[in-house]
């Protein structure tokens, strides 16, 4: 039988199941709720392409070398605001939408689940904005990927750094009219416990009925104090982030995917084309790219991507930046987190009793340094302001 990655150094990213030529593999929930290959044995014909497109048994060496790398921002106001940073992706799915091309992204799916899917319109687009703190099931879009890419269509792929490495050993390598775009990673949380969080919210919140929108990343409170939204039909739940239980234990690493804790793709380089990220840090760093409506950090690692960029540049407030400099801000770009102590006593009890009062026992609540007068009244002026736009909008 062919060797598959062990299971605390895998990172989900699907590559073994979507190469098999006779599908015997498929991605099943382990006890915790993360999805590993289970192999069927019995239709394997060995012939080995699940070991070889594994990204974790075949390490890919990348340059730390960039083509550029930028404190940046959409001047459009209402795409920044639908955007949990900048609102740069929206431009690069443009782009490629102009090309004729297919977009791929993370996007929730009724129930409030997050899997991957293509989208040929700017609408369909819009699915893909916003953080979703989540590992989304990949499905079969590297094999619809490829199929797109054969028919000489352009595409852009984003997604986590392992999903992107996932795609690139699928597809062994890069290709001409492929834009990827990854993201600087904190780690993914079960989306078990984030099915049951949503459940349990809904639950206390609106009498088990489902919200219409969930927003990890809205910016009512401004982008440095983001906060959680869940909007149901006649009421609707708001936390900052620090306040929220399910963003509390992810910030904490309470129930993280056992393989982000020593993640493979991490580093400045990558094999992406763009890296996209908040830029946190940027009111020290770089104060006049600060409004608190959010500021990406953007890595070109590729020509390609230092190309595209030159075409969106004019939808675009870009200052020049050095790369240490950001990054000593933005840690969880090379620097892989802890596992939280109690994660093991966390997931031997969620199942069976009430998700925020566990979460709170095992990761006390902190409090939080409040804003100060003058951030608060700035945060109230932009808020207004980007009121006024949509409305002129």
């Amino acid at each position: 039988m062919p060797t598959l990655c062990s299971h605390h150094l895998c990172n989900g990213c699907s590559a073994c199941a979507q190469i098999c030529p006779k599908n015997c593999i498929s991605m099943q929930p382990d006890t915790e709720g993360f999805l590993h290959p289970s192999l069927d044995s019995q239709c394997c014909v060995n012939c080995g392409l699940c070991t070889s497109v594994c990204p974790v048994l075949h390490p890919t060496d990348v340059s730390d070398s960039l083509t550029g790398c930028y404190a940046a921002y959409n001047t459009d106001e209402p795409e920044r605001e639908k955007a949990s940073s900048g609102g740069i992706f929206l431009l690069l799915a443009r782009w490629v939408l102009n090309h004729g091309g297919v977009v791929f992204g993370a996007a929730f799916d009724e129930d409030f689940t997050v899997s991957h899917r293509s989208a040929e319109t700017e609408e369909a687009v819009y699915a893909f904005c916003g953080s979703k703190y989540v590992q989304s099931r990949i499905g079969n879009s590297y094999r619809e990927v490829q199929q797109f890419l054969q028919a000489g269509r352009y595409i852009l792929f984003t997604g986590t750094p392992c999903q992107v490495l996932g795609l690139h050993h699928y597809l062994g390598g890069t290709h001409e009219k492929l834009l990827t775009a990854d993201i600087i990673c904190h780690g993914v949380p079960s989306p078990d416990v984030w099915e049951r969080y949503v459940k349990e919210r809904a639950a206390k919140d609106n009498d088990g009925i489902l919200p219409k929108v969930i927003r990890f990343r809205a910016k009512e409170t401004g982008w440095s104090s983001f906060s959680v939204q869940f909007q149901y039909a006649d009421t609707w739940y708001s936390k900052r982030h620090y306040e929220d239980t399910f963003m509390h234990g992810f910030l904490k690493n309470l129930y993280l995917r056992p393989s982000c804790h020593n993640c493979i793709a991490k580093g400045i380089g990558r094999v992406s084309d763009f890296t996209l990220a908040d830029f946190w840090g940027i009111q020290r760093i770089q104060p006049d790219m600060y409004d608190n409506r959010g500021t990406s950090l953007v890595l070109l690692h590729t020509e390609k991507a230092s190309a595209v960029w030159k075409e969106i540049s004019a939808r675009i407030k870009a200052d020049p930046t050095e790369a240490e400099t950001a990054v000593n801000s933005n840690s969880a770009a090379i620097i892989s987190v802890d596992s939280h102590p109690k994660r093991e006593d966390f997931f031997a009890r969620y199942k069976n009793e009430d998700f925020e009062k566990l979460v709170w026992e095992l990761v006390p609540k902190e409090i939080p340094v409040k804003p100060t007068l003058k951030q608060r009244i700035r945060a109230k002026i932009g808020r207004v302001f980007r009121r006024f736009l949509c409305v002129l909008k």
